[in-house]
């Protein structure tokens, strides 16, 4: 293995240093102009770490496996498969760092894990969805809006507020959720 493969994952890892803080301070920009009933729904804080910690370890396998010569075929496939799983972690972490959804009053400010933000409101709601571990919001043209899984934080205080408003669900044919 040579030294421009060390270099391109040096180069990948200060890239997702520097997402990783653009993220951390828009989290900070939200979370100083919200009030007492405003709240973020997201991930725990301590995801991104498993998979960073994940994706070094596969870095740490990679470069103690270049260093020590095996057989070129069983070498090549095991890099590659780590190769795979330290990529996999990283995309992992993006994810869980960038995926929130941020409730305001009646706003709502939604990230995706790829994409622009989507700014909302609990009137573009027209129906909900549950499921035994997650809620499913679809807009009035029954397209969905998004989904939030039982482990992310903030689930309950969700399950709440949107159990105020009127609202189609799903699993019934009609009525109050």
């Amino acid at each position: 293995m040579n030294n421009t493969f060390l270099i391109s994952f040096t180069i990948t890892y200060i890239v997702l240093a520097i997402l990783i803080s653009s993220i951390m301070i828009s989290n900070k920009k939200y979370s100083s102009k919200m009030s007492r009933n405003d709240f973020i729904i997201r991930y725990p804080k301590f995801l991104p770490f498993i998979c960073l910690g994940c994706s070094l370890f596969c870095v740490f396998i990679i470069i103690f496996m270049s260093t020590i010569g095996y057989n070129e075929t069983v070498n090549w496939w095991t890099l590659s498969i780590f190769i795979i799983i330290t990529l996999l972690a990283l995309i992992a972490m993006y994810a869980t760092l960038r995926i929130k959804i941020i409730i305001k009053d009646n706003d709502i400010i939604y990230f995706p894990a790829f994409g622009k933000k989507r700014n909302l409101t609990f009137d573009d709601i027209a129906s909900v969805k549950y499921l035994k571990q997650s809620v499913t919001c679809y807009n009035k043209d029954n397209k969905r809006i998004f989904n939030i899984d039982f482990a992310l934080l903030g689930y309950e205080l969700f399950l709440s507020r949107i159990k105020d408003k009127p609202l189609y669900t799903k699993n019934t044919k009609k009525g109050k959720s």
